[in-house]
C-alpha cells in the first residue's frame, strides 16, 4: 500500500480537491493529510493552476510553480528542510488540475501509472 498524502487548503474550495480524499483507499493507494513526521520517500497530492491534465512531478519541477497560498510557501520549505536533515528522501507529486473535481480526479488516479 502506497501512502499518499494530500495537501490543500480546507478553506478556499479550488484548492481543496486533493483533502477530499483523504482517508480514502483507492487500488494500492492510501490517501492521508500530510503531516509533518514523515519519512523516508514521500508522495503527495495537489492542485497545481496552469496545468490541463493530472501530471506526475519531480519535487523541484513542484516547486518551481507560482504559490497560490501561504500554504503552498510553507510546505516547498518545509519539505525542502525535511530533505536537508535527511528525514525525508525523494518526494513525488501527484499535480492536479486547479479546475478538476473529485471525479475527474479519481478517473486520472485510476489510469495513470504512479
Amino acid at each position: 500500500m502506497v501512502r499518499v498524502y494530500c495537501l490543500g487548503n480546507k478553506y478556499i474550495s479550488e484548492d481543496s480537491t486533493a483533502l477530499l480524499f483523504v482517508d480514502s483507499t483507492i487500488d494500492d493507494f492510501e490517501f492521508k493529510e500530510y503531516h509533518q513526521d514523515v519519512k523516508g520517500d514521500i508522495m503527495i497530492m495537489d492542485v497545481c493552476k496552469g496545468i490541463d491534465s493530472m501530471q506526475i512531478l519531480d519535487f523541484d519541477k513542484f516547486l518551481e510553480r507560482h504559490p497560490v497560498s501561504a500554504h503552498d510557501f510553507d510546505i516547498g520549505m518545509e519539505l525542502k528542510l525535511l530533505q536537508a536533515t535527511g528525514q525525508i528522501n525523494k518526494v513525488k507529486v501527484i499535480a492536479i488540475p486547479f479546475s478538476w473535481n473529485y471525479d475527474q480526479i479519481l478517473e486520472g488516479l485510476k489510469n495513470k501509472n504512479l
